[in-house]
């Protein structure tokens, strides 16, 4: 069977304020939908029309009093106090139902940026077909040492499903870091829990709090692989498998540090200069022709690291 890995967005919240010509909130509740559709993705371009995933429904949003329903996602208020926003909520089978009616996960991380969107929760799903991946054996793994990362905890969780069949077939989650943290990975057999005999297994990332903004925005310069792989290297510092080096491949990406704004000229560094430099050092490694490009990159990056070190070292008294 053929190997692939796949990835999309499998969960967003985010508020938008108030528009600035609304200081009461209508009581016709056509007027209110109208206001509200500048807060969530719009779709006009299949047709189809806006219908609830089958077997979900319109949830309530802690701390609001209204919700509003658009099938693709939930829009949510509280009239008697202007300070809450507008709360927007697009779970997993909304996302599917938004993806199934033409858009897309780049246009959503758009949309969010121009709204000037404060993100909540965003989560990363890397699905996995046909790489034998063994869940429980990552959680015996790490309880052995072979896998490490930036969590302090892991837990395990198995749950019975049953099939069409009447049989009963255990489906395991294993989940690496605190759900209370900024950053939780949980890896967990799909192609079991969703009653099928694929060989299935997703990888989700799941992102709150201010590195949920940073994440976004970063989204929105690098793409949702990219900044979801870099977030895998970066959380884990060992994983012994096969599978790991074909999900994690590529280059690696700068990713804003959480609690500060990139600025204009980090921004412009990383988006236009580093481009050009990895462009430039691939056509003189391919080419092996002698530009001096690397040599003078090397000498930057020793130059900052004996000065690093030396200020270490007085730091200390060993100088």
């Amino acid at each position: 069977m053929t190997q692939k890995i796949t990835h999309h967005l499998d969960y967003l919240t985010y508020s938008v304020v108030w528009p600035d010509y609304v200081w009461e909130w209508p009581i016709e509740d056509q007027e209110a939908r109208n206001i509200i559709r500048t807060c969530v993705p719009h779709l006009h371009v299949s047709g189809k029309p806006y219908e609830r995933p089958e077997g979900s429904f319109a949830n309530g949003m802690k701390g609001y009093s209204r919700t509003y329903d658009y099938g693709y996602a939930t829009a949510h208020v509280d009239p008697q106090r202007r300070d809450m926003k507008v709360g927007v909520r697009m779970a997993g089978q909304e996302l599917g139902a938004w993806r199934d009616l033409g858009g897309n996960d780049e246009r959503l991380v758009n949309f969010v940026k121009g709204a000037k969107g404060s993100t909540s929760r965003v989560d990363i799903a890397f699905d996995l077909f046909n790489y034998g991946i063994d869940v429980p054996r990552m959680y015996a793994d790490w309880k052995k040492g072979k896998v490490k990362g930036h969590f302090r905890k892991a837990r395990p969780y198995t749950e019975g499903v049953m099939q069409p069949s009447g049989e009963v077939t255990e489906a395991t989650t294993v989940y690496f870091g605190a759900g209370s943290s900024d950053l939780m990975v949980r890896v967990y057999e799909k192609g079991k829990e969703q009653n099928t005999d694929l060989d299935w297994i997703r990888i989700e990332l799941e992102i709150k709090g201010d590195k949920a903004k940073t994440v976004m925005a970063d989204m929105a310069r690098l793409g949702v692989a990219d900044v979801g792989k870099q977030l895998l290297r970066d959380y884990f510092t060992l994983m012994p498998y096969k599978f790991w080096k074909q999900l994690t491949l590529g280059e690696s990406v700068e990713l804003t540090s959480v609690g500060r704004k990139m600025t204009e000229r980090e921004a412009w560094i990383r988006n236009v200069v580093f481009p050009v430099l990895r462009e430039e050092i691939s056509k003189e490694w391919d080419g092996m022709v002698e530009t001096g490009m690397t040599r003078d990159i090397e000498a930057l990056i020793r130059e900052h690291w004996t000065t690093r070190a030396i200020a270490i070292k007085k730091q200390y008294g060993l100088l």
